[in-house]
């Protein structure tokens, strides 16, 4: 088995248990989420939105990560519902993740 068919065969399994475990209707919404969010007009209103809180402050100190994310998910749902955009909070959540990472790696150490 090569390499590739291995992971296609791993991914069609995982992918089967995911539909046993949350059924088709939900593991289709979050493809589509997941597509959605994967898409550069839309990842723009993570990664503003993130940059956004890493300035944050609260009492004239930096706000402390779970403010900086809280605020980092309002501003992005709040974005993306201007554009008509409804995602999951776990695919919201995701993309912050992401975008997170992505500044970072972009960022000199």
């Amino acid at each position: 088995m090569s390499f590739t068919s291995f992971f296609k065969a791993v991914s069609t399994d995982v992918h089967n248990f995911l539909v046993k475990v949350f059924g088709q209707d939900a593991i289709s919404k979050f493809e589509s989420d997941l597509k959605s969010l994967l898409q550069e007009d839309i990842f723009v209103v993570f990664t503003d939105a993130v940059q956004a809180a890493q300035t944050l402050t609260l009492g004239g100190s930096a706000a402390d990560g779970a403010s900086k994310r809280a605020a980092a998910f309002t501003q992005v749902v709040t974005d993306l519902k201007s554009k008509g955009i409804t995602l999951g909070e776990s695919v919201v959540n995701m993309g912050i993740e992401l975008a997170v990472n992505l500044l970072k790696s972009k960022t000199p150490a």
